[in-house]
């Protein structure tokens, strides 16, 4: 075989585990419509191939050790990416849901301040010390971002 036919099938390998990508991704159609839009940034395309890529270069990486056949290496790639994918997916929804839960904190020890309970001198020294109460809050912009909703929210309430 010559070098060029053996590129054309590499090529073929990555556009079929890209397609894969694109068809199992749960957004598919929006995702087919975004990228002929134009929608779909550089930077989310490059992500998309280096999965791609990685996906590839698993498979190959499983012929060399096992001499197994491609399909079955491509489809063992693409089922231990998506697992990835899926653990990955997993631990931003449970930082989401500590980050929730400390929201909610953050909110009733403003409501406690806003009543007389609790002595602050700012939204700031508010904010400084619901960082140093709360592991997963790392900005005190947001929190005090926060306030302003909340007092938005009580005064039209």
């Amino acid at each position: 075989m010559t070098k060029r036919y053996l590129d054309e099938i590499e090529e073929n390998k990555t556009a079929v585990v890209l397609k894969e990508i694109i068809r199992d991704h749960p957004a598919e159609d929006r995702m087919r419509q975004a990228l002929l839009d134009g929608q779909l940034s550089y930077e989310q395309l490059i992500n998309l191939a280096a999965s791609a890529m990685e996906i590839v270069l698993s498979a190959q990486a499983a012929i060399n050790r096992n001499s197994e056949n491609y399909e079955q290496a491509l489809q063992q790639a693409f089922q231990s990416f998506k697992t990835k994918r899926a653990k990955n997916a997993a631990a931003a929804m449970l930082k989401k849901s500590l980050t929730q839960t400390e929201k909610r904190f953050v909110l009733e020890c403003w409501q406690d301040w806003q009543s007389g309970k609790l002595q602050y001198e700012s939204k700031a020294a508010f904010a400084r010390d619901m960082l140093e109460k709360c592991e997963n809050l790392t900005n005190q912009n947001v929190i005090e971002g926060w306030c302003r909703m909340w007092e938005k929210n009580h005064a039209s309430s």
